[in-house]
């Protein structure tokens, strides 16, 4: 439910006929301003950011793994290219 400015003003007035100006003045200012549902918890926060980690760092590893797959197969490629080519060279000077 939305609590409105409105909403927010009766409340308060009411609550300064029952306990006073500066209690509901104070009481007022715990209450969030906005609705209940855009409010986390630490717990919940907290939550969040370990499984973040652990997507990260499980990412990070699979990416590591690309890249040094990558980089062998293409190290071998390249390796096997100049050693056609120096082949080829050396068929081409004798």
């Amino acid at each position: 439910m939305s609590v409105s400015e409105h909403d927010r003003r009766v409340l308060h007035q009411a609550l300064v006929g029952s306990i006073g100006e500066r209690e509901a003045g104070v009481l007022m200012d715990l209450l969030p301003s906005q609705d209940w549902d855009d409010f986390v918890r630490r717990g919940e926060l907290e939550h969040a950011s370990v499984t973040l980690r652990l997507e990260m760092q499980a990412m990070e590893s699979r990416l590591t793994a690309s890249f040094h797959r990558d980089m062998v197969s293409q190290t071998w490629i390249l390796a096997g290219t100049l050693l056609a080519g120096l082949g080829a060279l050396g068929g081409l000077l004798h």
